[in-house]
């Protein structure tokens, strides 16, 4: 697993493209990640590195991650907080929503920080 590819230098990506390209073992399993808002032009070196990679037989399946909804981190809320009815986790899913805008990672560390400090 390669995280955060998006601050990899040209050099590093092509190492990747080596192993992943030139490897005899063909039963790797390689995971790629980055922020596509950070890779938002074409001539960033992982937009190349992606580019090589579509290029070949190689098969490759992109998974987009998207933001969370009000809902579904109101649902998260309630299952982690059983005591609370619906309307208050809605109510605090809306506040969590408006400070993270639904990014996943945000609202992880945004609901710790609250748990950590006692206020859930």
């Amino acid at each position: 697993f390669l995280d955060d590819l998006q601050w990899a230098d040209a050099a590093s990506l092509d190492l990747i493209s080596s192993i992943i390209l030139d490897s005899e073992e063909r039963s790797m399993l390689v995971i790629e990640s980055y922020r596509e808002n950070e890779v938002s032009h074409s001539d960033h070196p992982f937009s190349s590195h992606l580019r090589g990679l579509r290029m070949t037989s190689i098969p490759l399946t992109e998974i987009k991650i998207g933001n969370m909804t009000r809902s579904g981190i109101s649902k998260i809320l309630f299952t982690v907080i059983s005591h609370l009815p619906m309307s208050r986790t809605e109510f605090l899913a809306d506040i969590i929503y408006r400070k993270t805008g639904g990014n996943a990672l945000l609202v992880n560390q945004f609901v710790k920080y609250l748990w950590n400090d006692g206020l859930l």
